[in-house]
């Protein structure tokens, strides 16, 4: 008898703790699903309730660039005498004719190296090795000079592209003035709408890379093509552009 007393009591503690744990599993999963969707519920009735206006602004400038960067490949080769002209010599004549140009050494760098194996004729198979090297130059003057003292190792060259040395301090005025553009356009849409401008609520870069580089596309915007000086070749201008999207509370 005594022992039956002691498994009842037993059992209805162990039952009552197995219904509290289920009770505190129950609600922690209630309070858990209830954080889940304010948490998510949340930012909908923010981006419901608040009041923005979002504007794009844009700053450009064509300017005229004052950096030639040329690509030059270098090519081992056979001369007359069956002689082989070998890439550190022609790498010599390269910084030679920098010098006579009065370009820096340092103005070069070398962008890639490779090689094939000459197998034509009846000669011998040699390995002859080819460098490519990026110059940067101040001017097409300047590549001109440089291009004119090379000798027969010189196989190609070209522009890969043109700089402005002013581009740096050029692209914080754009951004100020983007900025500028950016405000001014949503105060203007604001004003028809009778309402107040307020603080900025987000900025965020926009990449473009749909800048013309052609004359014929800056004519409509700015204005005829320049003459150039007498006896010189124009080089194409270069488009320094800068985007933002702002988004700014309406008051």
């Amino acid at each position: 008898m005594r022992n039956f007393r002691l498994r009842a009591v037993v059992s209805y503690f162990f039952t009552k703790q197995v219904n509290l744990k289920q009770f505190k599993m129950k609600t922690a999963i209630k309070i858990l699903v209830l954080l889940v969707v304010s948490a998510c519920t949340y930012p909908g009735l923010l981006a419901q309730n608040a009041k923005t206006i979002t504007v794009f602004g844009t700053a450009e400038k064509v300017v005229e660039p004052d950096e030639v960067c040329l690509s030059l490949t270098l090519q081992e080769y056979s001369n007359d005498s069956g002689t082989k002209m070998v890439i550190s010599q022609l790498e010599t004549e390269l910084t030679n004719a920098m010098k006579s140009a009065g370009i820096p050494a340092g103005n070069i760098l070398v962008e890639n190296i490779n090689g094939y194996g000459n197998y034509g004729g009846y000669e011998a198979p040699e390995f002859m090795i080819s460098k490519m090297y990026q110059v940067r130059l101040p001017n097409l003057d300047a590549a001109g000079k440089l291009l004119a003292k090379m000798g027969q190792g010189l196989v190609n060259a070209n522009v890969v592209n043109f700089n402005s040395s002013k581009s740096k301090s050029m692209m914080s005025e754009l951004k100020a003035e983007a900025m500028q553009n950016a405000k001014e356009e949503a105060e203007a849409l604001l004003k028809l709408a009778g309402k107040k401008l307020g603080d900025i609520v987000n900025i965020e870069v926009v990449q473009d890379y749909s800048a013309a580089y052609g004359y014929d596309a800056y004519a409509p915007f700015y204005g005829p093509i320049p003459a150039g000086s007498a006896g010189k070749v124009s080089v194409k201008p270069i488009t320094l552009r800068y985007n933002l999207k702002v988004a700014y509370a309406i008051q």
